[in-house]
């Protein structure tokens, strides 16, 4: 389970029940975690560039993995803690540095607990004791990012790791970081980003580089100096009541499994590709979001295809969906109208059946189907392929069957309807003339064996009404 599920007209009032009161124990656990409110800069990162999001927390997890369980860990240039929930998922200690004094603020504030520390200061500066350092935005001028080698090979002990992350410009830059890695570590390994997926090596023409160094030379005493405090920067950007503020799903994930927030923005990153739109140099293209929950994807949805509404039925998540995302304008009762006099992306605490049928050029739904009563999912699956077009696409993604002996108690309490590959294909196939299935494994989609994804997609083709209703017309 991830933010919430979606509404649908039940086979019957039983059903309507079952699944209201599975909602109401899976909302009670959450409801248990304390909020989580972003600073000013991720609060701009992720309204102005959705993309940005899923991007770093995949680096975050590189690193993560990279370090293992266990290690005391230093991460230079920490800003206000974004990606630190990923970072520090398995550590045994962690500190985030910053210049930016506000940013180490709102750091402290949303993450200072179970260990997390923040402090404001040069990350050029060694701090010895450390097992494992993170530096995901290294400079590439030669001086700055010598003192700044310098600085994470001093904090290191004789068994320690490093993942030294960079913008560059193309193999020139990759080969010149590379050198100077290499000129304080014994072993260094190349990786790239593309997009929000690791790949092995690095060419250059990625945009980023990931280097994991290991075995810290003996350099002499490392780089030390006064610590510079910045009295401002990009922590301070937005008004501090104007912050992202997770709703209680998105504040349970964020505290408990900050990973899946991960997972979740590269199934719809996928789904925006497929879809394509604005952003891909076409039409722009109207998205429906049903079970959005509090929002986050139906925005990259909105940025990348043309424009997205969101429905769900909980009221808490929409109230953060419309508070987080100001884009969002309009009333809730205006969904019934698919091309409303208002901004390109709405939320409202509404039905999937009411809202207004054929209006729309593609539905997503991601963990939304696994928390209906088995009863109620045929219901489900035709009032996708209703609102839309002839030429409409359907992206539904739900956890494998096979994923439930690995689920923790709260997720396995939501989850009454699960499906293997093959069933999901068929659930799609009664209401969409064409069916394919991906599966997926953390944050890469695949044509994987079924049995082994941890989670499955489905995109639906030519609904089988709205292709009824073209051919009698």
């Amino acid at each position: 389970m991830t933010s919430t599920s979606a509404q649908t007209q039940p086979a019957s009032p039983d059903a309507s029940r079952g699944e209201a009161e599975v909602w109401q124990g899976v909302r009670n656990m959450v409801g248990q975690a304390a909020r989580v409110s972003l600073g000013g800069a991720s609060t701009t990162l992720l309204r102005n560039d959705p993309c940005a999001w899923p991007d770093l927390l995949a680096k975050c997890k590189f690193a993560q993995k990279v370090l293992g369980e266990g290690r005391r860990v230093l991460h230079l240039g920490a800003g206000d803690g974004l990606g630190s929930a990923v970072l520090t998922e398995f550590t045994a200690d962690y500190l985030g540095v910053d210049a930016d004094a506000v940013a180490v603020a709102d750091a402290q504030a949303a993450w200072g607990e179970d260990g997390r520390r923040f402090e404001a200061g040069s990350l050029d500066v060694a701090r010895p004791g450390f097992d494992g350092v993170v530096d995901l935005a290294a400079p590439l001028e030669a001086e700055a990012l010598g003192a700044r080698l310098s600085a994470i090979a001093g904090s290191l002990g004789a068994g320690g790791l490093a993942v030294v992350g960079a913008e560059i410009t193309g193999p020139a830059s990759a080969a010149r970081l590379r050198e100077a890695v290499a000129s304080r570590f014994r072993h260094v390994l190349p990786f790239s980003l593309h997009e929000d997926r690791v790949l092995a090596g690095c060419r250059g023409d990625e945009g980023y580089a990931l280097l994991v160094a290991a075995a810290p030379l003996p350099v002499g005493a490392a780089a030390r100096g006064e610590e510079a405090v910045s009295r401002g920067g990009s922590g301070s950007v937005g008004a501090k009541n104007d912050r992202l503020s997770f709703g209680p799903f998105w504040s349970y994930v964020a505290r408990r499994t900050p990973r899946r927030l991960l997972y979740t923005m590269a199934y719809y990153r996928f789904a925006a590709r497929l879809i394509g739109g604005g952003s891909f140099g076409q039409a722009s293209k109207r998205v429906l979001d049903v079970g959005c929950g509090e929002g986050g994807g139906t925005h990259l949805m909105a940025q990348a295809c043309g424009s997205a509404l969101g429905v769900d039925f909980d009221e808490d998540s929409i109230a953060a969906a419309q508070r987080n995302w100001p884009e969002a304008s309009g009333s809730d009762r205006q969904v019934h109208s698919s091309n409303p006099p208002h901004a390109r992306l709405r939320f409202a605490c509404e039905d999937l059946h009411r809202v207004e049928a054929g209006g729309f050029d593609a539905v997503v739904n991601f963990d939304v189907v696994e928390h209906l009563q088995p009863e109620s999912a045929a219901s489900f699956f035709r009032g996708m392929a209703e609102r839309l077009g002839p030429r409409g696409m359907a992206v539904v993604g739900t956890p494998n069957v096979t994923s439930k002996v690995y689920a923790n108690a709260v997720t396995n309490a939501g989850h009454i309807n699960l499906y293997d590959g093959p069933g999901l294909r068929s659930a799609m196939a009664e209401a969409f003339e064409y069916a394919f299935l991906f599966g997926a494994n953390d944050e890469v989609v695949h044509t994987g064996f079924p049995p082994m994804c941890h989670y499955l997609i489905a995109v639906g083709l030519g609904p089988k009404r709205a292709a009824a209703q073209s051919a009698a017309g």
